[in-house]
């Protein structure tokens, strides 16, 4: 399984050889992407009774994915400034190339798009939705600049109510333009 690498500020170059790191680290434990990514899930999903404990092969699992996590931090910044290097990288399996490859324009329409089919339903249960909502952010300096789902009550003197503008999903930049 392929991996998926985001780092903010960082060229493709730099993307791939972050991937490179993380492979060689996976190929080194024996380990795939997948079993490694699972491994994870169960560390990061446990809830700490007894049955649930992570078993010794998914510890192992996780230490793999932790690893080639850093690793790939480590090959994707190499000589950059301290004060410019993320604190972690975030890597993935690449699980939905078309979502999680998407340039921030496409991924902006495809979020419309969701959630103009979701149609007030208030049920963003599509795993898209996170997947498209971290492409638009990728290059926003404070991707929690980025509102899900953004409704402004705008006065209007002349009708003297307020009114609802749902503009989906939008950075504050783009909101500020509408």
């Amino acid at each position: 399984m392929d991996l998926y690498l985001s780092v903010p500020g960082a060229s493709p170059e730099e993307i791939a050889r972050g991937i490179a790191a993380a492979e060689a680290v996976l190929d080194r434990a024996g380990i795939s992407a997948l079993e490694a990514a699972d491994g994870m899930f169960a560390i990061e999903g446990g809830d700490d009774t007894d049955e649930s404990l992570p078993t010794e092969e998914e510890d192992q699992a996780a230490t793999a994915w932790m690893e080639a996590s850093r690793a790939a931090l480590d090959a994707c910044c190499a000589g950059w400034p301290a004060e410019k290097r993320p604190i972690d990288a975030n890597l993935q399996l690449l699980l939905d190339p078309a979502t999680q490859l998407a340039d921030r324009p496409t991924a902006l329409a495809m979020l419309r798009a969701l959630t103009a089919a979701e149609d007030g339903r208030n049920q963003f249960m599509n795993s898209q939705i996170g997947r498209l909502a971290e492409r638009v952010a990728a290059d926003l300096t404070h991707p929690r600049d980025l509102i899900g789902r953004t409704r402004l009550r705008v006065w209007r003197r002349t009708g003297e109510y307020w009114r609802i503008l749902d503009l989906g999903p939008l950075t504050v930049p783009e909101i500020l333009r509408n």
